[in-house]
């Protein structure tokens, strides 16, 4: 046990080690870091119904103790993921230590005796399938909620599991609850998958006065999801839990442009009430100074800027996303996870009559429905690895606790062999991803881990900003953006806002166009209250554009009253 958990905390802390020498943060990460700010300094004002507010307020209570400066926020960031494993490791434990109990509990009960996993096999296998999810579904290079929220449902199926037993107990209702008020605060899709927690600990708790013990868990998960859901609804206006899963559909199922246009909205979706405005048409610059804040407003609160836009059922679009989905989860199920579903469908059907003995056994069955249900529901609209990976983990679990075959010298075998490969086929898997991802990021520098050669990059986000103040560029400044202003993770560095932006198509026009229509287009820029325009794509030489530290990034200031 302690060469598995040391294994998989160094694991998890390479990777981590890699996104922090290659200064890796996502998009969505800024809108955290932008988040955690607020809420650190007990500014909820900001709480909106698609970013969920737990991540961000451990996110940003650690940039506030830590004070890291441009230099290292990014690192910062990035240790938070790696604690917040470590985390996940303790949880999946508790998961994978209860179903273990409860697991050998009913074998020894049964009549006659019946050939399970060793214990090594169970732990070998578990910690296999923990450190493949977390590593290659959830990936350490994206700052996300994800890896809180795999922690939270791997302690809410260990809580799940105790349900089940004959000495289940309010406080294992109580935390069942607390722990998935917890998930619905980290991400809104777990509130309705809590409701799916809260109905198979329901059917699963059989003792007397199981209903009161279920009350308990249904009233902690409500106290603890409830003030979110007078928050978000109060703002709003309606009954609402959150809009990120009505965001998702509109993106992924309705193709709804984002950052959308007014005039790019599918026609049937509504038009929205406060769209980002078009203020100068070919090239178009749009701009989107208030009156949400953060570092790229558009980002922020998707909800304000899509207020009016509503998703719409239509069978086609419908069916295009789950074929889709469905290519992915066979892609998933059949090729990276193909040879330990294999080898557990293989000894299930070695051992049809205790499979069918096996469906006495509630428990498992409901560790497979809670995980169907959760991958069912993102089939619908979007899948990502990051998304599945608690649920996949899951669902192995409880097809692997349904194996009891007769005691036997080849059932014996059987599941010795199968303990040994099922390991060895995530390891592969392990390895081929990180062949594929690693090698990229192994440079001398970082294989010795040198400062100088790891953080001096002249494209390093902090870098860039470094030379946008270098330039006359300040903390609390806002800028005008060219090209993909979502993805420009420095600005957060520079502590400026982007509330203007010409897309990289647009810039195609700008740049052939004469110098007075260029000018006029800067001036629109300026009007929109930017001190100064960075482009990330390259000007024309000698137009008066400064290069950034050598990034490829480029500024022109304005003529500005500041």
């Amino acid at each position: 046990m302690l060469i598995l958990r040391v294994a998989a905390v160094l694991i998890g802390a390479a990777h981590a080690g890699i996104s922090i020498r290659d200064h890796m943060m996502n998009e969505d990460g800024i809108q955290y870091l932008d988040l955690g700010d607020a809420y650190a300094q007990g500014d909820w004002s900001h709480v909106n119904s698609v970013w969920s507010p737990l991540y961000p307020f451990i996110l940003g209570l650690a940039v506030r103790f830590a004070e890291p400066g441009p230099r290292w926020e990014f690192a910062v960031a990035h240790l938070v993921t790696l604690g917040i494993y470590i985390f996940a490791l303790c949880c999946f434990e508790f998961f994978w230590r209860t179903t273990w109990r409860a697991l050998r509990a009913e074998s020894r009960a049964d009549e006659p005796a019946h050939v399970t996993f060793p214990a090594w096999a169970w732990w070998l296998s578990g910690y296999a399938l923990f450190v493949w999810s977390s590593v290659v579904l959830i990936r350490f290079r994206a700052v996300s909620p994800d890896m809180l929220v795999a922690a939270l449902v791997y302690l809410a199926a260990g809580c799940l599991v105790r349900t089940a037993s004959p000495s289940a107990s309010g406080k294992d209702h109580a935390l069942l609850g607390m722990t998935l008020g917890l998930g619905y605060l980290a991400k809104a899709v777990m509130f309705p998958l809590a409701l799916v927690f809260l109905g198979a600990a329901g059917y699963l708790d059989r003792s007397p006065g199981k209903l009161r013990r279920w009350l308990v868990g249904a009233a902690t998960f409500a106290l603890v999801a409830i003030p979110l859901v007078l928050a978000l609804s109060v703002q709003k206006g309606r009954l609402t839990f959150g809009e990120a899963g009505q965001f998702t559909y509109l993106k992924h199922v309705n193709d709804m442009p984002y950052p959308h246009r007014a005039d790019e909205i599918p026609a049937g979706l509504g038009t929205p009430v406060h769209p980002t405005r078009l203020v100068h048409e070919s090239p178009d610059v749009y701009e989107f100074a208030s009156p949400v804040p953060g570092t790229y407003p558009v980002g922020l609160d998707p909800s304000y800027w899509a207020e009016g836009v509503s998703p719409r059922f239509e069978w086609r679009q419908q069916l295009r996303v789950f074929t889709g989905n469905a290519a992915y989860y066979a892609e998933l199920f059949c090729w990276q996870l193909g040879g330990p579903l294999a080898l557990t469908l293989l000894l299930l059907w070695l051992g049809p009559d205790t499979l069918r003995r096996g469906f006495a056994w509630r428990w498992p069955l409901a560790l497979i429905a809670v995980a169907s249900t959760a991958l069912g529901v993102y089939a619908l609209v979007y899948v990502d690895g990051r998304y599945l990976a608690p649920f996949v983990l899951m669902l192995l679990a409880g097809l692997i606790t349904l194996v009891r075959l007769p005691d036997t010298t080849l059932s014996w075998r059987a599941v010795v062999t199968a303990g040994i490969l099922i390991p060895v086929f995530l390891l592969i898997e392990l390895s081929a991803f990180d062949a594929k991802y690693v090698p990229r990021r192994l440079t001398p520098g970082a294989i010795a881990w040198d400062t100088r050669a790891a953080f001096g990059r002249p494209d390093a986000p902090w870098r860039i900003a470094e030379a946008m103040h270098e330039v006359g560029i300040q903390p609390g400044d806002r800028i005008g953006f060219i090209g993909y202003a979502y993805g420009a993770t420095f600005a957060r560095l520079a502590q400026v806002q982007i509330t203007a932006e010409m897309s990289w198509e647009e810039a195609r026009k700008f740049w052939k166009q004469e110098p007075e229509a260029r000018d006029e287009v800067l001036k629109t820029f300026s009007r929109a209250g930017a001190v100064a325009v960075v482009s990330e794509v390259p000007p024309p030489k000698s137009w008066g554009w400064i290069e950034l530290s050598r990034s490829g990034r480029y500024a022109i200031l304005m003529e500005h009253d500041r």
